[in-house]
């Protein structure tokens, strides 16, 4: 009976630490997503250049970009438990202040807050799973987190849309969700063993998580396809694919957003169910899946001359997002050794920032010789190098025991 009540205990812990860390992965989307849609009404409220605008998202993303090379330095040497409560704070409240800021140097003071809290939440969030989960379990919870991103992927840009038309200041209300989330994991998230930090600080832990990094060909070969993945995305995707799509069929920015919710919505159906394509397929065969699908859905843009097709593109990278963005986070977790867990995660976070800064810059540059549809011929180029690489294993997908 004893071990029947601790069996229930136990399975209570265990739902009780998902959904908390379910809320945190759904809270995670809301400094980009929520917010874009309030960025035209807030350049003509505070009279700002459509060129200066973008700044907006810029602080943003390179807040996260310089301290990311320090989180992992903060996750094996203190309670994660602890950074996720003072980031969570942190994004919470930069975000709510924004919605009593009319001068848009603050607000940007603001934004670079919200960007280096979000990029600590971000890495601890994965940190935390890999402590908590394990074995199939861990896989399974994995794939879910990465439907909640998804998912804040599909509904915050919506509320965004929605409550900014009247005032913009009213989207920045809704940060006070983070405050809250930090509140239910400080006081409902249970202390675990692997959350025992030591106070040892060697001044050669960047060097070694280095040296890893250089020496572990799987870890390597993640990294790499990680920041081609994230520069393809933004840099064709997510910039381009709406201006492409605007230009050939005429169509409204409406009917644009319902076709990239498409993506996110099938991402987030396919990710949930990553646990069992694990089960039956090895990771370099799953990326190698994925990659086949981003290379056909940027084939299907090029191909796409009728508006009742425009969500096939959409769909079919859906399904490639939604293999490849759980599998290259188990991946980089059981890959990574336990002492520099934190530090590995880390630099993989940053080189997703980084392919998300470079690709949108590099994809306006061969505009700048070429038309749009030279953008997704680069993309279908660069991929299929990649696969070539990892058909003849220049790129290393498998894991050693």
């Amino acid at each position: 009976m004893n071990s029947i009540n601790n069996d229930i205990n136990q399975k209570k812990i265990l739902d009780r630490n998902k959904f908390i860390i379910f809320l945190v992965s759904f809270s995670v989307p809301m400094g980009a997503h929520l917010v874009s849609p309030a960025l035209p009404v807030i350049m003509l409220d505070l009279g700002i250049r459509e060129e200066a605008i973008s700044l907006f998202n810029v602080f943003f993303t390179l807040a996260g970009i310089i301290v990311l090379p320090f989180i992992g330095v903060m996750s094996d040497r203190f309670s994660n438990k602890k950074i996720l409560v003072v980031s969570l704070f942190s994004y919470g409240i930069s975000g709510f202040l924004c919605s009593f800021i009319n001068n848009f140097s603050l607000l940007l003071m603001l934004r670079f807050i919200q960007g280096m809290s979000v990029a600590y939440i971000t890495v601890i969030n994965l940190i935390m799973i890999s402590d908590l989960f394990e074995g199939k379990l861990l896989i399974k919870v994995l794939g879910i987190n990465t439907s909640f991103l998804q998912l804040g992927g599909v509904v915050w840009p919506a509320i965004g849309g929605l409550v900014s038309e009247s005032d913009w200041h009213t989207v920045f209300y809704f940060f006070i969700i983070p405050i809250f989330t930090a509140l239910i994991v400080k006081f409902n998230l249970p202390a675990y063993k692997n959350d025992k930090k030591g106070n040892n600080r060697s001044t050669k832990y960047f060097s070694k998580t280095i040296s890893i990094i250089k020496d572990r060909k799987e870890i390597k070969s993640l990294f790499i396809i990680t920041i081609i993945s994230y520069l393809i995305f933004y840099g064709c995707y997510v910039t381009y694919f709406p201006v492409y799509i605007n230009k050939v069929l005429k169509i409204s920015a409406i009917f644009i957003g319902f076709s990239m919710s498409a993506m996110r919505i099938t991402a987030l159906f396919v990710s949930s169910q990553i646990d069992k394509l694990k089960e039956k397929i090895s990771f370099k065969w799953l990326f190698i899946i994925s990659i086949l699908l981003y290379i056909l859905s940027l084939i299907s843009m090029l191909l796409i001359f009728n508006r009742e097709f425009i969500l096939i593109p959409s769909i079919i990278w859906g399904v490639a997002h939604g293999i490849f963005l759980p599998c290259s986070h188990i991946f980089m977790i059981m890959a990574a050794p336990v002492a520099h867990k934190g530090g590995i995660i880390s630099s993989g976070r940053f080189f997703t920032r980084l392919g998300q800064t470079i690709g949108p810059i590099m994809m306006a540059g061969i505009l700048y010789y070429f038309d749009l549809r030279a953008i997704f011929y680069v993309g279908i180029f660069i991929w299929s190098i990649f696969l070539v690489f990892i058909l003849f294993k220049r790129l290393r997908f498998t894991i050693d025991n």
